[in-house]
């Protein structure tokens, strides 16, 4: 097995604002350890799907307590640490890690409480990367420049940002109770950012119940590679 030092910059290089353990971390529980996990190296031509999405949204279903994935490093600590890399940050902490941390990819299986949140998910994740990887991590204050997103009217919103209200309800998680979903609703999952290629080529993006955090991580990757953002119901 391979261990490696992830050196503390990696997160306050993204994570500056931070003076102190974020609010979702300790609803989560703090800390916590996956039951049993594995990790190694991604042999050639192989690939482990993940057990659900690792971004920094909540869009997740509950896999039993298993998690599975095959990602570089960086990869697992964005997830870990709830990190909405933008492009430009992750073409910076690439250029400043050895190759075998940026390139090389990890199987790492695992599992933990059958009823996990994604949010433990990330807690047992950071435990992983502690123990196996020698990950260290501590958050310091620090002032960054930020971008401030307003309505051009105040309280008039465009054609296609509207009340969640007012459009079709989510599909739940669990239960008996599965809401139909029109064809035409896009993206058909809540809480998330889907990218969609139309007849004509271009890229839109859609977001089901979408809040102004999930809109800011969104944004970095969207703006970097200029493409036109649609917010459906």
């Amino acid at each position: 097995m391979k261990t490696f030092g992830l050196v503390c910059w990696l997160l306050l290089a993204v994570t500056g604002a931070w003076a102190q353990v974020p609010d979702w971390q300790k609803a989560a529980g703090g800390k916590m350890a996956f039951d049993v996990a594995t990790n190694r190296p991604t042999k050639p031509g192989e690939f482990t799907p993940p057990s659900f999405p690792l971004g920094p949204d909540d869009s997740y279903k509950q896999t039993g307590g298993a998690f599975s994935a095959d990602f570089p490093l960086m990869v697992y600590v964005s997830f870990a640490y709830k990190l909405p890399y933008s492009p430009d940050q992750t073409k910076s902490l690439r250029s400043q890690l050895p190759k075998e941390l940026a390139e090389e990819k990890f199987t790492i299986k695992a599992r933990g409480p059958a009823t996990a949140t994604k949010d433990q998910m990330r807690l047992m994740m950071q435990d992983l990367l502690a123990e196996r990887f020698k990950l260290v991590v501590h958050y310091e204050k620090k002032e960054l420049p930020v971008l401030i997103l307003t309505l051009k009217k105040a309280g008039v919103t465009g054609p296609r940002l509207i009340p969640h209200t007012s459009g079709p309800p989510c599909v739940e998680e669990a239960g008996d109770a599965q809401p139909a979903q029109p064809k035409d609703v896009f993206p058909p999952q809540c809480g998330i950012y889907q990218a969609m290629l139309t007849q004509s080529r271009m890229l839109h993006l859609g977001s089901r119940n979408t809040t102004l955090d999930l809109m800011a991580d969104a944004l970095p990757g969207i703006g970097q590679q200029g493409r036109t953002m649609i917010a459906g119901p």
